[in-house]
């Protein structure tokens, strides 16, 4: 019986010779027994595959599930096969996985065409046979597979790859990450973009609150503190003149300007306002106004008065000429008031229209021009108290004179002590001197007291005076003939320091003595750890040459605060000290001395 080696309809070789089926097409390859016809008939030539096809199902059978070729395959080697016969193959097997049942379509292309050569009618052994055979034949060895070429119309019998659902999640990842990252740029610029812009917004949103009146959002997006600014009403007032007096546009420019724009300008009439920073992060910016106060300089001859900014007191700070305020910016109406004397007097008001500079003092004048009231007292005073309109007061003796500055008309000053109690009403209209009767009793009754305490500040300073003078003249004898002995009436506490001064500034000096100016009603007398002193103003007046040149004399002279001492022990007056000034005030009740 003749065993095949290669499939008759797909040209594979077979497994096995005599497999009844090829495991490659899965076509059968056992034909059943044709009895012997009474005439040998001719040869008849094998039909196309798809008659052989239509001549075995031509008889109507129940569809059968169709078999894989691996199925088919197996069911070749085992059926009336009783002992396993091992064999060795070439070409594995395919899986399960990879084997796939051709399309019938790829079938019908590979199978040959009606016009090919005739195919001789194969005799196949029967079941029985082969297997009889089958116990005695060697296994042969498996033929080398060549690999072969399939035709271009031919299907592949493995199955389709399935497209990687991976590539296309690693697609839509990729694409989702690029989204992603041109909206976080896009996102990165506007954030950006608005933080680059926040000045401009905050100057917009602040002015056209401004402009509307809208006192919520400026008080929610100034910085007070140090403005002047106190409560919603100040900041109403100020949103209100600011409406009025500032031209809105140029507030924008100038605030611009305070970040560094060049498009803004500096304004200096502007300067109360300034843009600051509050917030900076990467991606945000906050910025206020920042308002600073106005300087108001109060031009005045009293300094202790007390101001008012529109009808609320404020403190102020010395200055040259006068006192210096700060006030918020805006309009406003400032008044100066006295009240160290008890009740409040006015000096006067002064109206601010408009004022928003930071840099240029305002000024304005109040309490000048006021009057005052003098009153010189004996100086003997025991027990003294100074009432003003009936009420007391806290005024002391100042260089041995009451003095009241400022004094308002109408004003009624009471002077009352151990020895005597006098009235004296202010006339106003200027400076007003008085003196208590009380000097002229006490001259008159005792023109010359041998005791201090006896006398009236008059009569001491009439009795200082030429002790100073006799004192200053030895003084200057001392330096003209260089002889410190010479120095008469200076006390031990004086003597050391007089003599240093001398050696310092007048060793090569002389001088020529003139006279001598005393300020009465620059006499004081106090008393310290139970000594008494007495204090007055003199002017000297002399020439002084150099030593090494007399033939050259220049004018000169000074002005001194002398300070005497008491000496209760020896029962004189003193030099305890003087200091030299470049100019004193002297009244116009004085007396000279000349050589």
């Amino acid at each position: 019986m003749n065993q095949m080696k290669y499939c008759p309809f797909c040209g594979n070789p077979l497994p096995l010779p005599g497999a009844k089926f090829c495991p490659e097409c899965g076509e059968s390859l056992v034909v059943a027994p044709v009895p012997e016809p009474a005439a040998e008939p001719e040869l008849p030539q094998r039909a196309p595959r798809a008659a052989h096809r239509a001549e075995q199902h031509s008889e109507p059978e129940p569809a059968a599930p169709r078999l894989t070729p691996e199925e088919l395959w197996r069911q070749a080697i085992s059926e009336e096969v009783e002992e396993e016969i091992p064999m060795k193959s070439a070409v594995a097997p395919p899986s399960a996985v990879e084997i796939k049942a051709e399309p019938e379509a790829a079938v019908q292309a590979a199978a040959p065409e009606p016009s090919a050569a005739p195919v001789a009618v194969l005799d196949f052994p029967a079941a029985s046979e082969l297997n009889e055979e089958a116990r005695d034949l060697p296994i042969p060895e498996p033929l080398p597979v060549q690999k072969r070429e399939k035709p271009a119309a031919a299907v592949s019998t493995q199955k389709p790859k399935k497209r990687s659902s991976h590539g296309s999640g690693v697609i839509w990842m990729t694409v989702a990450a690029l989204v992603l990252a041109l909206a976080g740029a896009i996102g990165f610029v506007l954030l950006k973009m608005n933080a680059a812009n926040a000045p401009q917004k905050a100057v917009d949103a602040f002015v056209d609150a401004v402009a509307q009146g809208d006192n919520s959002y400026v008080v929610a997006n100034i910085e007070t503190a140090g403005s002047g600014l106190s409560s919603s009403e100040d900041v109403a007032r100020m949103v209100a003149s600011m409406r009025e007096d500032m031209d809105l546009s140029a507030l924008k420019d100038h605030l611009l300007s305070s970040q560094g724009d060049a498009m803004g300008g500096y304004n200096e009439t502007y300067s109360c306002f300034s843009l600051k920073q509050t917030k900076d992060t990467l991606f945000s910016q906050k910025y206020v106004v920042k308002v600073s106060p106005v300087q108001v300089k109060v031009q005045t001859a009293v300094e202790d008065m007390t101001l008012y900014v529109d009808d609320k007191a404020v403190s102020a700070d010395l200055a040259e000429g006068g006192l210096l305020l700060k006030v918020s910016p805006g309009s406003h109406t400032i008044h100066a008031v006295y009240s160290a004397y008890g009740p409040e007097y006015e000096l006067g008001r002064a109206e601010l229209t408009g004022s928003f500079s930071s840099t240029v003092p305002v000024e304005v004048s109040l309490g000048q021009g006021v009057a005052s009231l003098e009153v010189e007292l004996a100086g003997t005073e025991t027990g003294l108290e100074v009432l003003v309109d009936g009420k007391s007061s806290s005024i002391q003796p100042e260089g041995g004179f009451i003095v009241l500055h400022p004094a308002f008309e109408g004003m009624q000053v009471t002077i009352r002590c151990d020895q005597y109690t006098q009235d004296f009403t202010v006339a106003g209209g200027g400076d007003q001197i008085e003196a208590v009767d009380y000097i002229a009793q006490q001259e008159a009754q005792n023109p010359n007291p041998a005791s201090p305490a006896e006398m009236t500040n008059r009569q001491l300073i009439n009795s200082l005076g030429p002790r100073f003078y006799s004192f200053y003249l030895s003084y200057l004898d001392a330096i003209n003939q260089w002889k410190p002995e010479l120095i008469k009436g200076v006390s031990e506490a004086y003597r050391e320091d007089l003599l240093q001064k001398m050696e310092a500034y007048n060793k090569d000096l002389l001088f020529d003595f003139h006279a001598m100016t005393f300020d009465r009603r620059s006499i004081d007398r106090y008393e310290k750890d139970g000594e008494l002193y007495a204090t007055f103003n003199v002017q000297a007046d002399y020439d002084y040459a150099y030593k090494s040149d007399d033939s050259k004399w220049f004018a000169g002279g000074n002005y001194q605060i002398v300070t005497m001492h008491y000496n209760s022990g020896s029962g004189e007056w003193e030099v305890f000290g003087t200091q030299v000034k470049e100019s004193l005030d002297f009244s116009s009740d004085t007396f000279d001395i000349k050589a």
